[in-house]
Parts: structure tokens; C-alpha cells; sequence
């Protein structure tokens, strides 16, 4: 198992990844697994990687190669250029979903498990401190399922002899 975590806090953000990479009980190495892009002035900004190396390499290299390339031709959009760190957020979700649409199947064929994840964080000049997780519709097993909205009312127990104070009715919400 892999790790990054990002905290965003008052002070400052804490990111923080590791380094091992297993590819069987007696094959475990070591990785970087934290980025840093940073234009002294103008903005920084940091991905951290866990889960599978192939996917996670794939995407912080696409990501790393724009950058290279918008330094040659400014209308390339990067992370170092896009109008802002949301956007390259999206841009991380999209590098995301590019990979695993292309390499997604053929990792799962061979045993391996293809999830992984890209934790992004940085500033702009006078901007605030952000931290995105970028979610790709790949993953929406993550998130919560939706639940229909609920009107929840609370109001006192009509029953005498119940130990109930309270009680809750619910009406669905169109």
C-alpha cells in the first residue's frame, strides 16, 4: 500500500508521500512519489502520487511534459500556465482519465490493481493556499451514493409514557 496526504492549515499546507514501491512481497524499492513545479514569484505547485506507479508515472509525466513544452510555446496550457489552480486540478483529473482509459484494462489483465491517486496542492502570487484531490468519473465509487433530499422535521413526542423527548418524521423532497 502507497500513501500521500495533504493538510491544509492555517500556517501552511503539510504534504507528505512516501517512497516504496511493491511489486510482489520480495520486490519492494523505493520512489519519489512527490513533484514540485515552482516559478519563483508566480506560483508552486505540488502532486503527490499513490497506488499504481505505471498509472501514476503516466500522468505526472503528461503533466510534466506540458509544462516543458509551454516553456517553448506560452499557448500550451500547463499547470504553469492554466488562469488557475483549479484549473489545473481539472487538469490532473483529465491527465488521470487519459491514462487509465489507455492503460487501465491491460494493467487489470495481468492481476494488477490499476487505482491511483494524485493529491495536488500550491499558490499563486497573492492567491490563497489550495488542495484539490481531482476525482475522475473512474472513481465515482469513492464518493458517498447520493441520497434523495430528505425534509427532516423534529418536534416533541406526542406519547405520554414514551422515555422519548423528540421525535423525527421525514418527507421526501421533489
Amino acid at each position: 500500500m502507497t500513501y500521500c496526504v495533504g493538510l491544509k492549515l492555517k500556517a501552511g499546507l503539510v504534504l507528505l508521500s512516501d517512497t516504496r514501491t511493491n511489486a510482489g512481497v520480495d520486490n519492494v524499492a523505493r520512489f519519489r512519489k512527490m513533484f514540485v513545479f515552482e516559478e519563483p514569484g508566480e506560483r508552486v505547485v505540488a502532486l503527490m502520487t499513490a497506488g499504481n506507479l505505471g498509472i501514476t508515472q503516466g500522468v505526472v509525466t503528461h503533466l510534466s511534459q506540458a509544462v516543458t513544452q509551454s516553456r517553448i510555446d506560452p499557448e500550451i496550457e500547463s499547470l504553469m500556465t492554466c488562469d488557475t489552480l483549479y484549473r489545473g486540478a481539472q487538469m490532473v483529473g483529465e491527465a488521470m482519465r487519459e491514462v487509465q482509459k489507455r492503460d487501465r484494462a491491460e494493467i487489470e489483465a495481468q492481476g494488477s490493481a490499476a487505482d491511483a491517486t494524485v493529491i495536488m496542492a500550491g499558490q499563486r502570487t497573492g492567491g490563497d493556499l489550495r488542495l484539490f484531490l481531482p476525482l475522475d468519473p473512474l472513481f465515482e465509487n469513492l464518493m458517498p451514493p447520493k441520497e434523495p433530499l430528505q425534509k427532516r422535521v423534529t418536534h416533541l413526542a406526542e406519547t405520554k409514557g414514551d422515555d422519548a423527548l423528540f421525535s423525527d418524521s421525514e418527507t421526501p423532497v421533489a
